[in-house]
């Protein structure tokens, strides 16, 4: 039951991702992006890692980066929350909105549930299929057929839990491969609350709602000499109203445990201009990144090119804000680049 109460919290969260890479014990939630800034657009590979701590145990799942879609369809169980059950996470990489139409039907093609939901700009959602039935759904005796059809090109992954057990399930894109647009980093975020034609208000229990529009920008300054109360990614200190997060530069070295080195600082501001850009032909999604509580998530980029690749990776919350980078990743030939929120929120970087 740990694994399905840890990501009931991780869907419930306030929003905010990787809390300045400290140590938390509210799970937290958000996508992830991975930019290729320059390199050779076929020699970058990733995998991502979604681990539990669990009474019995280390849970795990390994999963290659989403493929954007807009139909898709997946063979999926649904049960009883803590038995046999399906997760899903589907985030919006873009800068558009728009409906995604999820339809379960069931052995015989019959429609057993039909609804649609709305991901703003840069949205995510991560929620068990029981969720989405206005009653408690019965167990079904047979897998389900999920067929997903979106308004905008979406990354998806689902996950089959069994007891404290989870496992990703493959998806099967019914469209032509879709590349994510390059999209400036600096985007206008507004208030997008999303909405199910069956819940009552308040959906999304637990998060925040996004603030009214405003411009995200990024800039570097010198690392503050102590962390002030309440210091999170997303969450702006007492003073000034900025929220600060650690992003160093990054450089891998060519040994065979690479090594991560940083000297500086980024802060988010809301008032900063960007000139980065984030997304490309080149570009990777990770749809479900958690840390906090027991979960963390590991990110691992590999160059199989003969020259050298220079990544970013941004991290953005469910309702779309972006609440952490990791810029100018360099990795050498056939090098590898990991990153561990555990790590991270040991080390402080």
């Amino acid at each position: 039951m740990r694994s399905f109460i840890g990501f009931f919290l991780i869907v419930w969260s306030s929003g905010t991702l990787l809390a300045g890479f400290t140590p938390d014990t509210t799970p937290r939630s958000g996508f992830a992006l991975v930019t290729l800034v320059s390199g050779n657009v076929a020699g970058l590979v990733g995998t991502e890692t979604l681990r539990n701590r669990t009474g019995s145990g280390i849970e795990q799942a390994v999963m290659p980066p989403s493929p954007l879609v807009t139909t898709a369809s997946i063979l999926v169980p649904v049960g009883a929350v803590g038995e046999n059950t399906t997760a899903i996470a589907i985030a919006n990489p873009s800068i558009a909105s728009g409906g995604v139409n999820l339809i379960l039907t069931d052995n015989i093609g019959t429609v057993v549930l039909n609804v649609v939901v709305q991901l703003g700009p840069r949205g995510q959602l991560a929620k068990y299929l029981n969720e989405f039935f206005a009653t408690q759904a019965v167990a079904f005796s047979t897998p389900l057929l999920l067929t997903v059809s979106s308004e905008i090109p979406v990354s998806i992954v689902a996950f089959n839990f069994r007891g404290e057990e989870f496992a990703s399930i493959p998806l099967v894109s019914l469209s032509a491969p879709i590349p994510i647009a390059v999209q400036p980093l600096s985007i206008e975020t507004c208030s997008t609350p999303t909405t199910l034609p069956t819940a009552a208000s308040g959906f999304g229990l637990g998060v925040a709602p996004s603030p009214p529009c405003s411009i995200i920008g990024v800039q570097t300054v010198t690392p503050p000499s102590a962390v002030q109360p309440g210091f999170g990614l997303g969450l702006p200190p007492a003073t000034p109203p900025t929220a600060i997060f650690f992003t160093p530069p990054v450089t891998v070295s060519n040994s065979p445990v690479p090594t991560v080195t940083s000297s500086t600082t980024t802060v988010i501001n809301s008032q900063a201009p960007a000139s980065a850009s984030v997304g490309g032909t080149a570009a990777l999604v990770f749809p479900q990144v958690v840390t906090g509580g027991t979960w963390s998530t590991d990110i691992v980029l590999g160059n199989t090119s003969a020259g050298t690749q220079s990544v970013r990776i941004d991290f953005f919350s469910p309702d779309g804000l972006l609440t952490g980078s990791l810029t100018e990743i360099t990795i050498p030939p056939r090098g590898v680049f990991f990153f561990s929120s555990e790590v991270a929120a040991t080390t402080g970087n």
